[in-house]
């Protein structure tokens, strides 16, 4: 199941839905194209878990728009073999939101690409989830 989230203030195209749908949907369980706002701050926001507040940030891009992951991912917390793919994880505010919501399963598997990984800093060792985090440094396209 596939479905594109119009970011705030914007519209995706129906042809460019369309297409991320059709190549995201081609290998993956599920996608999501969210964009996220810029409140900054280290606090932890309204509706986010109190485990989340267990790792290191200093900038908040996703807490505005869990309430629209918590609906539209709820089909997929707790499931077995649940898969993840981010694109541009920074600091991993969403990454570990989504271990510590949705990849509750102990089979389920997160991948972070970023062309910096060393904005993670210790976030990776404040999961606890090392063995089922995969986090690749590079350019996400050729």
């Amino acid at each position: 199941m596939c479905r594109v989230i119009d970011p705030p203030g914007r519209r995706v195209s129906a042809t460019r839905a369309a297409a991320l749908t059709r190549v995201a949907c081609a290998t993956v369980l599920w996608c999501v194209v969210v964009a996220g706002g810029s409140a900054e701050g280290t606090a932890p926001s309204q509706g986010e878990s109190p485990e989340t507040t267990r790792f290191r940030f200093t900038s908040d891009w996703h807490s505005n728009v869990i309430p629209t992951w918590r609906e539209v991912l709820a089909p997929f917390v707790g499931k077995p073999e649940f898969r993840y793919l981010e694109i541009g994880i920074f600091q991993g505010r969403s990454f570990f939101w989504v271990l510590d919501n949705v990849a509750t399963h102990p089979t389920s598997r997160l991948t972070g690409i970023d062309i910096n990984l060393s904005f993670i800093g210790d976030n990776l060792s404040r999961s606890g989830a090392e063995d089922r985090i995969e986090l690749l440094e590079g350019r996400s396209v050729h």
